[in-house]
């Protein structure tokens, strides 16, 4: 198993992004909370909340790979002024993040890191879901519109 960087800073790269994801969502629920749509802030919440899990899981796997978590590097993070723009801005945040999720889980399988890519894997799946939930929001949300 190749615990010399490359799983590793794979995983330290999945963590930035999952840091960016909490932080939008965080913002985004107390926008929406602040305008009046519970419904959306409880959403935005509920996934911050479920990236904060993830981020645990990833934190406890760099460490137990002997590695340090990465707190240097920080992405930006856009917050959007309406309701649609910032489910717009959350979906493809989330999309990014499998990107980055497949990423990591073909680097832990080339590094022969089997346990790393079942936990990513694990986590690919409650990202899917966010993805799910956050295209049926945008689809509402236009139909509200209309």
């Amino acid at each position: 198993m190749d615990t010399s960087g490359s799983v590793i800073d794979a995983l330290n790269g999945l963590w930035t992004v999952k840091r960016a994801l909490i932080d939008q969502n965080v913002a985004r629920a107390r926008v929406c909370e602040a305008r009046g749509q519970a419904a959306s802030a409880d959403r935005f919440s509920s996934i911050a909340f479920g990236h904060m899990r993830e981020v645990a899981s990833l934190l406890d796997r760099i460490v137990a790979l002997d590695g340090m978590p990465e707190l240097q590097t920080v992405d930006a993070v856009p917050i959007g002024d309406t309701l649609a723009a910032q489910l717009k801005l959350s979906l493809d945040a989330e999309r990014a993040a499998t990107e980055r999720y497949l990423q990591t889980i073909k680097v832990c399988e080339a590094g022969g890191d089997a346990e790393t890519a079942g936990l990513v894997r694990e986590s690919l799946e409650n990202q899917r879901g966010h993805i799910e939930s956050l295209s049926t929001e945008l689809r509402e949300a236009a139909d509200e519109a209309r």
